[in-house]
Order: structure tokens, then sequence, then C-alpha cells
């Protein structure tokens, strides 16, 4: 039995409208959009009455805020690193960056929350290339993380899913 599976019957997986079981499904996109960052989740992962006929349900609590902590804390989403005194750095070889050298551009990373299908979430902003390397990254100087948090909720109410 998958871990996925023993987790759904160790937690209440019944629908709250008629009893019937929920299951694991995916969304195939859902779009969110603020200011001027784009968001998109694709393959996301929600739970789903068997019936089809009652509201998705979030597939772990705090869902959204895991979300949130993967693509800003465990680095799913590349973001330039910024130092006090340096700087804007790449993320991955550690060169620092020009800022002035960003522009409109689109950033991606797999995201896995626990034992979930992993789901790709894509973040349309300020992207800067590392000159050295050639890494592309969001530059947080350029983004107010305001904007990608709103932009965030704005793709997961799209879903229909109710979150705790």
């Amino acid at each position: 039995m998958s871990l996925i599976s023993k987790w759904l019957r160790s937690r209440k997986n019944q629908c709250t409208e008629c009893g019937a079981a929920m299951r694991l499904a995916t969304i195939a996109s859902c779009h969110g959009a603020h200011n001027n960052v784009s968001v998109w989740l694709d393959g996301l992962p929600y739970l789903e009455c068997e019936s089809g006929a009652h509201p998705k349900r979030e597939p772990i609590s705090d869902f959204a805020q895991r979300l949130i902590e993967e693509i800003y804390i465990n680095d799913q989403i590349p973001w330039a690193e910024l130092g006090a005194l340096s700087g804007a750095k790449c993320l991955s070889c550690k060169t620092r960056l020009d800022a002035a050298g960003y522009e409109n551009g689109e950033i991606g990373g797999e995201i896995s929350i626990d034992d979930l299908p992993a789901f790709r979430a894509r973040i349309q902003a300020m992207v800067i290339q590392c000159p050295a390397c050639g890494t592309g990254q969001l530059l947080p100087d350029a983004i107010d993380v305001r904007d990608v948090d709103a932009a965030i909720r704005d793709a997961l109410r799209s879903t229909g899913i109710v979150f705790s």
C-alpha cells in the first residue's frame, strides 16, 4: 500500500457532503495573476468526492502554506540571492548579477510536497540570466513578493478547491 493510500485511510477520508470516499486527482493547469506577476500550477493535486458532485478539497492540511514554502524557501523555483552589501548573486555559481540585465520571462520548477504527486509551478516575472553559468532566476529586487503571493492565491482560488 502506498504512503498516500495509508495517509488517505488514516485521515477522515470522506466527503463532508455525502460521506463518499475521497480520491486523489490533479488539475491540468490553473493560472493566477497580480500586477506584473503571473503564476501557473500544472498538475496540481487535490481530493475529490468519488461522486464528483461536491467541493474539491486540499490534499493535505496547510497545502497552500506548504506550496509557498516550496516556492520561496526550498529553492524549487530559482531566486537570485541577495547580499546585504554585495547585491544580487547567482543561486548556482554565486556570480554577482547586474540588476540592469533583467527582463520579463518565465521560470519554473517541480514542486514536491510530502508523498503527493509532484507538480510544476511557473512564474512569469522579472528574470535575470547569470552571465557566467546561464542559470535563469527570479530577481527579488525587481519583484514584489506580495504580487507573487497574490498571484499564487489567485491561481489556487481559480481551482474551486476548498482550503483550510
